[in-house]
This record gives structure tokens, sequence and C-alpha cells, in this order.
């Protein structure tokens, strides 16, 4: 049930408050006319100094070896192979793990 992996990334980016295209090198507005490099910088930075820490983990399950090789592959892309872990196993045989803080 993991699929791609996108769900899982996605909830790893919405647990550390990580901007969306985070790791984008160059946008299309960019090259407008009236870009200001210095405002999107100040945003930018502004967006970056409020990630936060995730200690936690995200699990993903699929019983398919093909998603979970695509899974894998876009996690890693993502650079999120410490918060993200996916495991071959269907999803509802498994046993959750439960921790409080």
């Amino acid at each position: 049930m993991c699929g791609s992996g996108t769900l899982l990334i996605e909830a790893a980016m919405i647990a550390m408050d990580l901007p969306a295209q985070i790791f984008r090198k160059r946008f299309g507005f960019q090259n407008w006319k009236n870009y200001d490099a210095d405002l999107f910088s100040k945003i930018k930075e502004f967006r970056v100094n409020r990630i936060r820490q995730f200690d936690g983990k995200i699990v993903g399950y699929d019983i398919d070896a093909r998603m979970l090789n695509a899974a894998r592959m876009n996690v890693e892309a993502a650079e999120m192979e410490d918060v993200i872990e996916i495991k071959k196993q269907n999803f509802f045989d498994s046993k959750k793990s439960f921790s409080h803080c």
C-alpha cells in the first residue's frame, strides 16, 4: 500500500515543516522581468529556518516488489531514508507499535 512512496514523503515533509521543492535549483518565475532575487532569498531563508527535527519513523508497507523498489528509490531521491522505512509485508497482516511521548 505504500505505492511509489509519494504519500510517505509528503507525510515526512509535513512532519518536518519542510517546504515543497526545497531541493529544486531553479524555478520558472526566476526568469520573469520583475523577479526580485533578494526577496526570494529572504522568503526561502524564512521557510528553511522553520524546518523542525522529526524523531519519529514513517513506515510504508507493500507486498509488490516493484512498488517497494519504486518507493525506496523515491525516498532516497528525497533524502528521507532516515525518516521513512519501507517494509515488505501485507499491510492488513502487519502489527503496529505506538510509542507515547
